[in-house]
């Protein structure tokens, strides 16, 4: 049931996109190899997604913890369901290690974007979102462990990255997405 594939390390993107090659089920998740889901993810995103066809994405809250594993934060920021790109525009709200998506659809957008090493996940969630329904699911599904010099803990980069993919996702979806709604979203 379980297969492994290795590759010498070309970034997060191409390993997210290898495994999209690989899959053969209806749902993709992704965890990060630092964090943990919980015993029930599956079970209640797939419910759902199998309860709600017009869904292409499920998303939960975190749980923060340290390296050791221990409570840091049971604190999340707002999360939304519905066709949230106007929200995403503000901020990723989606953490990608509580997402389970339609693997068709991951797919139908090309994956993950080989080209952009910090915030890939956000620049796909823009992506993703901007004609799929998503569900926000008001449970703590997902470990997210919090360590020292982690890509996410450098917020500078965060910024200038997250500025660069919101320019770049409005300049390949001008034609789809209002620009007083753009305009509005990045000046959050």
């Amino acid at each position: 049931r379980i297969f492994y594939y290795h590759q010498e390390n070309a970034g997060q993107a191409k390993a997210k996109n290898t495994a999209i090659k690989a899959a053969k089920g209806e749902y993709l998740a992704v965890l990060d190899a630092d964090n943990i889901c919980t015993n029930n993810r599956f079970e209640v995103a797939v419910g759902f997604l199998s309860e709600n066809p017009s869904y292409g994405l499920c998303h939960s809250d975190i749980t923060s913890i340290n390296e050791q594993g221990e409570l840091i934060s049971q604190d999340n920021m707002a999360r939304y369901s519905g066709y949230a790109v106007n929200e995403l525009l503000k901020d990723n709200f989606i953490a990608i290690n509580t997402a389970v998506m339609r693997l068709g659809l991951v797919k139908a957008v090309n994956g993950f974007n080989e080209n952009i090493r910090r915030a890939d996940d956000y620049e796909f969630c823009l992506r993703f979102c901007l004609d799929q329904k998503i569900k926000y699911i008001a449970q703590k599904l997902c470990l997210y462990r919090v360590m020292e010099n982690q890509i996410s803990s450098d917020s500078r980069g965060r910024y200038i990255s997250n500025e660069a993919i919101l320019l770049n996702f409005y300049t390949q979806s001008a034609t789809k997405y209002p620009h007083i709604k753009w305009r509005r979203g990045l000046s959050f």
